[in-house]
């Protein structure tokens, strides 16, 4: 799999958790309950390393991240 854009692992977070604010590229969402933030510029590519730390952030596996995308 080549290195997802952050704009599209955004999207496929805005999906799955609310929102709960925003202010540029720093998204606060909810996740069960907590706030966890995902601050990437939309066009930086995202690598295997940062994939499995916003995984772990949002309670997923890195399977059910890419699933997602």
């Amino acid at each position: 799999m080549e290195m997802p854009k952050a704009r599209r692992v955004r999207e496929a977070l805005e999906a799955r958790f609310a929102v709960r604010r925003q202010r540029g590229s720093h998204i606060m969402f909810d996740v069960h309950g907590r706030l966890v933030p995902f601050a990437y510029h939309d066009r930086r590519d995202l690598g295997e390393g940062q994939l499995r730390r916003i995984a772990k952030d949002f309670e997923l596996t890195v399977e059910e991240l890419k699933e997602l995308l």
